[in-house]
């Protein structure tokens, strides 16, 4: 079954095209967002991954593997994540006229491989350039640690399970839907990147600056989307970024410190300053916040450009 029109909204599209309409459509869309999606999705179903997860890692433990142990604890966070692709899935199925990103797939489209490779890239430099940035300040200290093939491969797939499901979600369906009601791409994206920073609220050692940068990251992700149509590129961008601080650096991804990583922080070394927060990580640092307003003012000029983006509608 083929999806509806991009400019379609589905059901009452009429009254969801009024003034009060498009207020309750937002709201509609953004229950839709963290009920099914994240309540469901990753709260109930991928509830039973996480158990899964830690079930396996207490097995591990018990076996005297240490290292299964540490792999699928610091994976089970990542591994709820699964719920949200599989709710995302029927969800699709049911209601067709939501699968905006799913279009351009193939090359010469945004879904390619070379917008894949753009998007991991411009990840997994600049988290590095940002980590690089604290250690020649001397905020950071990082020592290897250990690198084992295996482990990291389950880590980097779960990690990406995560950050594409994210993105699936806020921006292949949550920004897609608002921008088709209100198709002014800096306010559906700005609106976009208020909402998914408010699920970032309760993340530990959560800071303004912290908070901050996840608003740029929503609004830079959502305007990827917006001119390219390419889920691929935010997808990679989101898991390089991720996987890089997370699992080879070793530092907080959104707070969190994963138990297993190829390089570790010595937390004794570590001090807050423009280039590193101690609760937060680089996330929560100026370096960050420049650096990703740097690319989102790169990427406006790039698309203004090519006229794909203008103060007005957004192409197509």
């Amino acid at each position: 079954m083929e999806s509806a029109p991009a400019g379609k909204i589905g059901p009452f599209e009429k009254f969801f095209r009024t003034p009060f309409g498009g207020i309750l459509y937002v709201l509609w869309v953004t229950f839709i967002t963290i009920f099914v999606f994240i309540l469901i999705g990753q709260g109930l179903i991928g509830g039973f991954f996480d158990y899964g997860f830690l079930i396996l890692g207490e097995r591990a433990e018990a076996a005297g593997n240490a290292l299964w142990a540490s792999i699928f604890k610091s994976g089970s966070v990542y591994a709820t994540f699964l719920g949200i692709w599989i709710i995302s899935i029927l969800f699709f199925a049911v209601f067709p006229w939501n699968r905006f990103i799913l279009k351009k797939i193939g090359p010469g489209g945004g879904n390619s491989l070379s917008m894949l490779l753009k998007g991991a890239g411009w990840g997994m430099g600049l988290n590095l350039f940002c980590a690089v940035v604290g250690i020649l300040h001397g905020d950071i200290v990082l020592y290897f640690n250990r690198f084992d093939p295996l482990p990291v491969l389950l880590l980097f797939l779960l990690v990406a399970i995560q950050s594409s499901a994210e993105e699936l979600v806020f921006r292949g369906y949550m920004f897609r839907k608002i921008a088709i009601r209100y198709p002014i791409p800096l306010f559906a994206a700005i609106l976009n990147a208020l909402l998914f920073l408010t699920i970032h609220l309760g993340n530990p050692g959560v800071s303004f600056l912290g908070l901050m940068n996840i608003f740029l990251v929503g609004v830079l992700t959502s305007l990827v989307v917006a001119c390219e149509d390419s889920f691929f590129w935010v997808a990679a961008f989101h898991t390089t970024w991720n996987f890089m601080q997370a699992f080879i650096l070793g530092l907080p991804n959104s707070g969190l410190v994963a138990s297993y990583s190829i390089f570790k922080l010595e937390a004794a070394s570590a001090r807050n300053s423009f280039a590193y927060n101690t609760g937060f990580g680089i996330e929560g640092t100026v370096t960050s916040t420049i650096v990703i307003a740097a690319l989102i003012a790169f990427l406006c000029l790039k698309y203004r450009k090519e006229g794909k983006l203008k103060f007005g509608k957004s192409r197509g």
